[in-house]
């Protein structure tokens, strides 16, 4: 475990967030090996997607744990089910709005996150890949996810 999910555990143990301190885990293990376009660890995404939730005051654990794992269903290949099973239906159905199946067009993907929980990581997600494919992307490429933003 990294330093940011060392974070994350002592703040879900401190708020009494025993669902997101499996998530942590549970993201951890799902993205381990997986590399960013910047080659750094792909973990690193969602615990900062987390924190930025955090800083932000969002306390919620639902909406918490979707931010671990938001990319989970379209990174790692795991099945709603899964999901299902270990966060029950809350968790699952939010991560699945979330997951941008291939072939559906952006502007549908992003009409169809409605619930306010879901707008709140698709905001905190957006705002850390800004940050960080800065660092990466070619100047085209930057200025089209920007506007997509």
């Amino acid at each position: 475990m990294n330093k940011k999910g060392l974070f994350l555990l002592g703040f879900a143990e401190g708020a009494n967030l025993p669902l997101m301190a499996k998530a942590i885990y549970y993201s951890f293990e799902l993205h381990k090996g997986q590399k960013r376009n910047d080659g750094t660890d792909y973990i690193d995404h969602p615990f900062d997607t987390c924190i930025i939730l955090i800083n932000n005051g969002v306390t919620d654990e639902v909406t918490l744990v979707t931010g671990l794992l938001h990319d989970t269903k379209e990174d790692t290949g795991i099945s709603y089910s899964d999901l299902l099973c270990a966060f029950g239906d809350d968790v699952a159905d939010r991560v699945s709005s979330l997951t941008k199946e291939k072939g559906i067009s952006l502007d549908l993907y992003f009409a169809n996150i409605k619930d306010p929980r879901e707008v709140l990581v698709k905001t905190a997600d957006r705002m850390h890949n800004m940050n960080d494919m800065a660092k990466c992307l070619s100047r085209e490429r930057l200025e089209k996810y920007i506007k997509e933003t």
